[in-house]
């Protein structure tokens, strides 16, 4: 191997500090999902964070603003890093949704806000795919619905098919917040929705 394939086999320092950050962030945020760190408690300091997750203080701080950007943390001067309430969180984030699913704490009760957001939105998704599809979205939709029936919910492609169908109901409504939303569950959130069919 020439120095020069070495050198290229290694990820960048940024790259390397990005995936330390993101590591950061992830085991907070499940720390904060599974209640380790309740609403409106501060988080530990910086340099006591470093230590327990073994990392430079540099992925802590860039971990935090992640975790901030997801609504579950905010940092003010002189008062630290504040663990948010729940209805700050970006709960269609796909990561938070991952936490928020993962956590025993929270599980139950978000998977049945899930289940009763599904109910109210799809209906209205159904109504104006109905009235906006074009015939070729139609008939994906009404394929997409087939398949779906082919797959009884203990099969594994019972989720795939559902998630599928959803995606086409959503991009038929021609409404742009449904398919965010409907991309958000198909995202790291699909263990979420597969627990609510």
């Amino acid at each position: 191997m020439t120095r020069s394939t070495r050198h290229r086999s290694k990820p960048p320092p940024e790259h390397r500090r990005t995936r330390r950050a993101d590591s950061v962030a992830d085991r907070i945020g499940r720390g904060i999902a599974a209640g380790r760190y309740g609403p409106g408690s501060p988080l530990p300091i910086e340099s006591r964070l470093a230590e327990e997750l073994d990392v430079g203080r540099t992925s802590v701080r860039e971990g935090i603003k992640m975790l901030a950007a997801k609504g579950l943390v905010e940092t003010r001067t002189r008062r630290g890093t504040e663990v948010q309430p729940v209805a700050h969180w970006n709960l269609f984030d796909p990561d938070v949704m991952l936490w928020a699913v993962s956590a025993a704490g929270t599980a139950a009760p978000f998977l049945n806000d899930l289940v009763e957001l599904r109910r109210i939105v799809e209906p209205s998704a159904a109504e104006l795919a109905a009235t906006r599809a074009t015939r070729l979205e139609a008939a994906e939709l009404l394929a997409a619905a087939d398949e779906m029936g082919r797959h009884p919910g203990d099969d594994p492609s019972a989720l795939d098919a559902d998630l599928e169908f959803h995606r086409r109901l959503a991009a038929s409504s021609h409404n742009t917040l449904l398919a965010s939303f409907s991309h958000a569950l198909s995202e790291r959130g699909s263990s979420a929705t597969a627990m609510t069919l």
